[in-house]
């Protein structure tokens, strides 16, 4: 029998892909933000997108704790730079001004992926295509 193929496993709450999970600098969906943190198996954010994690976690903030964020850090707020590093967060900046916070938090999360020596079906990102009028 084939096998169903299902693009947006990761996004159904019965979804069984293994992820790891890079949120963006961008604003964030709640309903997705929740179920994706539930299945990553390696959660980052690539720099400004921790004020995003920050503000969207108010209250429940000790839940939502990265394994790391990464960047050049000209968008993380000190306040929010601080918090995550106090909560243990490992900080990797990452000051090459020739790629995007996003492709040097990408080739860390490989990095990861392959130090821990897990099997991931996809790597996802959040906050990526966002719009506003």
């Amino acid at each position: 029998m084939d096998e169903e193929l299902t693009p947006l496993d990761c996004l159904l709450p019965s979804g069984k892909q293994k992820i790891c999970l890079i949120i963006l600098n961008q604003p964030l969906d709640k309903d997705y933000l929740h179920i994706l943190w539930s299945k990553a198996l390696v959660k980052a954010c690539a720099d400004g997108a921790a004020n995003h994690l920050h503000n969207i976690t108010a209250g429940v903030r000790d839940s939502f704790l990265p394994d790391y964020i990464s960047g050049d850090f000209d968008s993380i707020t000190a306040e929010v730079k601080a918090f995550y590093s106090g909560k243990g967060c490992k900080l990797i900046e990452t000051a090459d001004q020739d790629l995007t916070d996003f492709t040097k938090c990408l080739a860390i999360m490989v990095e990861e992926i392959q130090r821990r020596q897990l099997q991931v079906d996809a790597i996802v990102t959040l906050g990526g295509l966002a719009w506003q009028a």
